[in-house]
């Protein structure tokens, strides 16, 4: 892990380029904390719509490299579109 993604200011992770070693970087919070907080989380699930593209990538692809279940990247998926629909209708 790079210095920067040891720095778990919020800042610092989004600074990050790579969107799945900002993945990494918030998994490694949420498995230290048991949690994220509502903007790492969607931090967390922007970094996962960016891995995914327009549908490049397989989303067991994704689950592999996070080292969780392919249903957890479809629920990420989920709450990131309504996150962005949430923002679309405000």
């Amino acid at each position: 892990m790079t210095d920067a993604a040891r720095d778990t200011s919020d800042e610092a992770i989004a600074a990050l380029a790579d969107p799945m070693l900002r993945a990494q970087t918030l998994r490694a919070i949420a498995n230290r904390n048991n949690t994220l907080t509502p903007t790492q989380a969607r931090m967390y699930w922007s970094a996962i719509a960016e891995m995914r593209g327009d549908g490049e990538r397989k989303q067991t692809w994704i689950a592999r490299r996070l080292r969780v279940s392919r249903q957890r990247i479809s629920e990420a998926l989920r709450r990131h579109s309504a996150e962005l629909a949430k923002e679309a209708a405000a």
